[in-house]
């Protein structure tokens, strides 16, 4: 297999890219529809399970980041990884909506504000 490293700022825009993917795959869905669609189920695991791969590369690479951004729960983002790879069978649809409902979209802010900060950019695009 072909490994290929990526940079600190390459995950961060992915983790931006999926937490959008998210949000929009959300935006015109009930709790209900989500419960009886197993693809978008699965995608929405998928995407949040990458975004909490993504965040634990960060963390390792970029030493001081969760001391910089203590707003951004770095710890408990990264967790859902390993929690993911070892209890698929035990995951909570509800904690799940809520997280995508809930916290994505105001944790989108949060990584878009240290991206912007981190690379000196003013506007990356992000609102659109």
């Amino acid at each position: 297999m072909n490994e290929k490293k990526y940079t600190s700022k390459q995950y961060l825009e992915h983790i931006i890219k999926e937490m959008k993917f998210l949000e929009n795959t959300a935006k015109d869905m009930t709790f209900e529809d989500f419960i009886k669609n197993e693809e978008k189920q699965k995608a929405v695991v998928w995407s949040l399970f990458m975004i909490s791969d993504s965040v634990k590369e960060i963390t390792r690479r970029e030493k001081d980041i969760e001391a910089k951004y203590p707003y951004i729960e770095w710890k408990n983002i990264y967790r859902f990884r390993d929690f993911v790879g070892h209890h698929y069978l035990g995951i909570n649809k509800e904690v799940i909506w809520d997280v995508v409902k809930k916290d994505i979209p105001k944790d989108r802010i949060s990584f878009e504000t240290v991206y912007k900060h981190m690379y000196k950019v003013k506007d990356r695009g992000f609102d659109r």
